[in-house]
């Protein structure tokens, strides 16, 4: 048996109408998904999981 990951988003946005629109529509579409309201954090969450 094959075990096939989501694709993993990182979404980056500081209007939480955004996200939320962004979050529901991808992750109806299957997309595991992080989110990061500052630029910042988002690199540092890249960091602490090693993706690039």
């Amino acid at each position: 048996m094959i075990d096939i990951a989501k694709p993993k988003i990182l979404m980056v946005d500081d209007t939480p109408a955004n996200i939320d629109v962004l979050r529901h529509i991808l992750g109806h579409e299957g997309f595991e998904i992080s989110v990061s309201m500052r630029g910042e954090a988002a690199l540092a969450l890249i960091k602490k999981t090693g993706r690039t």
